[in-house]
């Protein structure tokens, strides 16, 4: 259980990332 959970938190964290490295550029050019 504790590996499965540690697995679903990196993929969590990994998405998020992703989710900001495309959302910060867009809110740069928006307050540019």
């Amino acid at each position: 259980m504790g590996i499965n959970r540690l697995e679903t938190m990196s993929v969590v964290r990994l998405t998020q990332r992703e989710l900001w490295v495309a959302v910060i550029p867009q809110l740069l050019h928006y307050f540019r």
